[in-house]
Order: C-alpha cells, then structure tokens, then sequence
C-alpha cells in the first residue's frame, strides 16, 4: 500500500471512521469501499450509501 521509501510517520487514517487502515499522504481512502461508504467523501456523486457501520474494505491489515 505504501510507495517504498516512505515511513508509516508519513501515512494517515483512512477517512472511513469505521477503517482502520493508513494510506499515502494526498489520498483519503483505502479503497473504493471507504470512499462510497463514508459521510467524509467529498464527492456525493459517488454511488452507494454513506455508512458508518462495519468497514468491509477487505484488507487484511484492517481491524473492523
């Protein structure tokens, strides 16, 4: 997930508030999941329903 040579310091959350992954700097979301499923898209032409309820991003890392 992370470009090689950068440090976890420079990663942060994803905006899904239930994921917790980290992504790169200048992305807000892990995956198309999160970005349909959150109230924190900044585009609400995206299809799906915003939801805050269990993160189903499917990456092992993710605790949810």
């Amino acid at each position: 997930m992370a470009q090689q040579g950068l440090g976890r310091e420079h990663l942060i959350k994803c905006g899904h508030a239930s994921c917790s992954c980290m992504v790169e700097p200048g992305k807000a979301f892990c995956s198309d999941f999160c970005a349909k499923a959150s109230p924190a898209a900044t585009s609400y032409s995206l299809p799906g329903k915003r939801d805050t309820g269990e993160c189903k991003c499917g990456h092992s890392d993710c605790k949810h």
